[in-house]
C-alpha cells in the first residue's frame, strides 16, 4: 500500500489502486472519502472506520464477515460493496459512489416529498430490504441518512454489513442503547435480543413520515429511553394527506412487531397504492458535498449540503419550502404569459403609430381561422404569410397523428394584425404511460400489469436464485437499463424481465456404502434430504451401510428433493431350530417354517434327538438339515 498524509500537496493511494480525491462525509462510525478506482476507472466511496471501533478485539473479524455478506447481496436498491481492506489507521470499506446525496440531505435542505414521491422512495427501499431479509440480513439502522440516491434518483440502502458488525460489538451510545439512530428505532430495540426484518420496516415507516412532514416522529422527545418506552405502547402517527399510502405506513408503524407487514408485504401494499397516484415528480437531489484533498486543503468545492454518513440529527422546525413537485408554474401557463406579453407589445406598437403621426396608417387584420387538425407545417406557413408570432406547445394525445394541431388561441374568428401571437398545441405522440412496479410479482402478474398499460414484454430471461421463488420477477429493464417506477414511457416500449428459475438444481451423489448418518449429512450439505426406506438383506454389503437409492447418482433434482435409500441388514441367514424331542413330522415343519429343508433322517427311530447342523447355527434359506432319530 502506498500511503501519505492527506495534505502537503500529496494524493494518497490505497493498495496502489484507490486514489483519494475528496472528503464527502463524516459520522459516528466512519469518515467517507471520494476516490478513483485506478484499476476499473470508476469513482468509488471509501469509508474509513473510526479508531474507537478498532479497539474492539472482535470487531475486525465481524467487520470482514459482514462485508463479505454485504458484497454478496447484489440488488438494484442496496448499496454495492466492492472491496475492503486494512491500513495502519484501521479498516476501510469500498462501495459505489452515489452522487445524488441522501434523503437526510434533502430534508436538511428544506425539501419535503409529496405522497407519490413517498411511495416511490418506500417502494424502492422495501424492495432492497426484502431482498436482504430473504437472505437473513437485518439492517437495524434504517434512517434517511442511509437512504441514498444516484444521479438519476434511484435509491440504494447503505451500510448493511457495517451496521450488523456494529450491532454485535460492545459500542453503545451514552444512554446505553446499541449504537444507532434512535429517532427511527422500533420499540423492541430498547430490549437486548435478536430482531427480525419487521424492525427495519418500522424504521422505514418513520423515515417516510419524516420525508412527508419534515419532522421525525417523536422529534419533541429528547430522551431515547422515554421515546422508546412510549413507542412500546403507541403506534406511529401517520399524517393526513398521504392518501392511499397512509394505510401501508400505519401498518408498518405498529408498536407490536407481530402486527407489522414484512418488507415483501409492505412492497405489495405500496404497489397497490400506486394505482391511486399519478407519476411522482423528480426527487429534489441535493448532491454530495466535496472538500478536495489535493493539492491543499485550503479550497472547498461544495455542492448543496449533504451527509452520506450521519449521526442522529434533529431536523428542527419544519421548513417553509413547499413540496418539490408543487413548485413553479405549469408549462401551459408559461406559454399563455408569453402570448399575452406579445399581444401587449403588438398593441403598444400600433398605439405608438397613432401618437407619432397625424396621418395614421391603417394596419391590415386577417381572421385567424380554424387551425385545429391542420399539420404544424401548414400552420407555420400560414403564420409566416400573415406575420404572426407562432408559439408551439408540445402535447400528447391518443389517436391523433404526430405534428397535428389540436388546440389554438385566440379563437378561430379572431381578427389578428401582423406581429400578433398565436399559441397552438401540437401533438408529439400518444400519451405516455407510467411504468408500474413489477419486481416481486409472479411472471404472469407482471406481464399482465405491463400489457394492460400497452407495454410489450419481449424477453423473459430465466435465472437461478437460491432465495427468490421460481416464477417471480427479479428485475425488469428497458434496453438493458433498469426501469424507474413511475417514469412516463411511450406505449409499446419493450421490457425485458429476469424471472427466477428457483434454486440451482442439485446433482445427486452416490450414497451407496455410506452409513445413514453420513448420507444424511452429505445430502443436507447440498440442499436435499435422505429418507430411509425398508432395510434389505445383502450378501455383499455390510450391515448398516446403504445398498441402494431410488434417485440415480448424477441425476439433477430441485433443491429440497427427497432421495430414498435402502440400508443393508447383512446376509439373509436362518437359525436352525431346536428339534430335539419332536417327531420327524414336527421337526420337518419346524425346519420349513424358517426356510430350511430336511435332507434326511438317520437312526431309524420316530423321535428326533438332534440335527446336523446343530440347533442355533446360521444357514442360508434353502440349506439342508439332517435329523438324527435313534431307535
Amino acid at each position: 500500500m502506498t500511503a501519505t498524509s492527506f495534505g502537503n500537496g500529496t494524493v494518497r493511494v490505497l493498495d496502489d489502486r484507490y486514489r483519494l480525491r475528496a472528503e464527502i462525509g463524516s459520522g459516528a462510525t466512519a469518515h467517507v472519502l471520494l476516490a478513483d478506482d485506478l484499476k476499473l476507472r470508476r469513482q468509488v466511496a471509501i469509508k474509513f472506520l473510526h479508531p474507537a471501533l478498532v479497539s474492539d478485539s472482535g470487531f475486525l473479524a465481524r467487520f470482514e464477515h459482514e462485508a463479505q455478506s454485504a458484497a454478496a447481496l447484489s440488488h438494484p436498491h442496496v448499496l454495492a460493496v466492492y472491496d475492503w481492506g486494512d491500513t495502519p489507521e484501521g479498516p476501510y470499506l469500498v462501495t459505489e459512489f452515489l452522487g445524488g446525496g441522501s434523503l437526510h440531505a434533502m430534508l436538511a435542505a428544506g425539501y419535503r416529498l409529496s405522497a407519490a414521491q413517498v411511495i416511490k422512495v418506500g417502494l424502492e427501499a422495501a424492495s432492497g430490504l426484502a431482498a436482504a431479509h430473504r437472505r437473513g440480513m437485518v439492517h437495524r439502522d434504517v434512517k434517511p441518512a442511509n437512504l441514498m440516491f444516484d444521479d438519476g434518483g434511484r435509491l440504494r440502502i447503505g451500510d448493511f454489513g457495517l451496521v450488523q458488525a456494529l450491532d454485535a460489538s460492545a459500542l453503545t451510545d451514552p444512554s446505553g442503547l446499541v449504537l444507532g439512530t434512535w429517532r427511527y428505532a422500533a420499540p423492541e430495540r430498547a430490549v437486548p435480543g435478536p430482531v427480525d426484518g419487521r424492525t427495519d420496516v418500522y424504521s422505514l415507516a418513520a423515515s417516510l413520515i419524516e420525508a412527508f412532514t419534515g419532522l421525525a416522529p417523536g422529534h419533541e422527545v429528547s430522551d431515547p429511553v422515554e421515546l422508546l418506552a412510549h413507542r412500546a405502547t403507541h403506534d406511529l402517527v401517520v399524517p393526513e394527506g398521504l392518501g392511499a399510502a397512509a394505510a401501508p405506513l400505519a401498518r408498518a408503524g405498529a408498536a407490536d412487531p407481530a402486527m407489522r407487514p414484512t418488507a415483501d408485504e409492505l412492497m405489495r401494499d405500496l404497489v397497490a397504492a400506486t394505482e391511486h397516484f399519478g407519476p411522482p415528480a423528480a426527487l429534489p437531489l441535493v448532491g454530495a458535498t466535496r472538500r478536495e484533498l489535493a493539492p491543499s486543503d485550503e479550497t472547498e468545492v461544495a455542492a448543496p449540503a449533504t451527509e452520506l454518513l450521519s449521526n442522529a440529527a434533529n431536523p428542527g422546525e419544519p421548513s417553509r419550502r413547499p413540496r418539490y413537485d408543487e413548485v413553479g408554474p405549469s408549462p401551459r401557463r408559461a406559454w399563455w404569459l408569453v402570448a399575452a406579453a406579445l399581444v401587449i407589445a403588438a398593441a403598444i406598437g400600433v398605439a405608438s403609430q397613432f401618437v407619432s403621426t397625424t396621418k395614421p396608417e391603417v394596419v391590415p387584420v386577417v381572421e385567424l381561422g380554424d387551425l385545429r387538425f391542420l399539420s404544424i407545417t401548414d400552420v407555420r406557413a400560414l403564420a409566416d404569410e400573415n406575420g404572426w408570432l407562432l408559439d408551439e406547445v408540445q402535447v400528447r394525445s391518443d389517436g391523433v397523428e404526430r405534428g397535428t394541431v389540436i388546440r389554438q388561441s385566440p379563437t378561430p374568428e379572431s381578427q389578428l394584425a401582423r406581429g400578433a401571437a398565436v399559441v397552438v398545441d401540437v401533438v408529439t405522440g400518444p400519451r405516455r404511460t407510467m411504468v408500474p412496479w413489477v419486481v416481486g410479482l409472479t411472471e404472469p402478474a407482471a406481464v399482465e400489469r405491463l400489457e394492460s398499460r400497452q407495454f410489450v414484454v419481449v424477453a423473459r430471461e430465466p435465472r437461478f436464485d437460491e432465495v427468490v421463488p421460481a416464477g417471480v420477477v427479479m428485475d425488469a429493464s428497458i434496453d438493458g437499463t433498469a426501469i424507474q417506477v413511475g417514469r412516463l414511457t411511450e406505449p409499446g416500449t419493450a421490457f425485458e424481465l429476469v424471472v427466477s428459475d428457483g434454486p440451482v438444481p442439485r446433482t445427486i451423489p452416490a450414497f451407496t456404502e455410506l452409513t445413514i448418518d453420513d448420507a444424511m449429512a452429505l445430502a443436507a450439505s447440498i440442499g436435499v434430504a435422505v429418507v430411509e426406506r425398508e432395510p434389505e438383506f445383502s450378501d455383499t454389503v455390510a450391515v448398516g451401510l446403504i445398498i441402494d437409492q431410488d434417485v440415480d447418482a448424477g441425476a439433477q433434482v430441485p433443491r429440497g428433493s427427497e432421495v430414498g435409500v435402502v440400508v443393508s441388514k447383512g446376509p439373509d441367514l436362518r437359525e436352525v431350530p431346536d428339534v430335539s424331542g419332536l417327531t420327524i413330522a414336527e421337526a420337518t415343519d419346524a425346519l420349513e417354517s424358517v426356510g430350511l429343508v430336511r435332507s434326511g433322517v438317520a437312526g431309524g427311530g420316530d423321535t428326533v434327538e438332534s440335527s446336523s447342523p446343530r440347533a442355533g447355527e446360521l444357514l442360508r434359506p434353502g440349506d439342508s438339515v439332517e435329523l438324527w432319530a435313534p431307535l
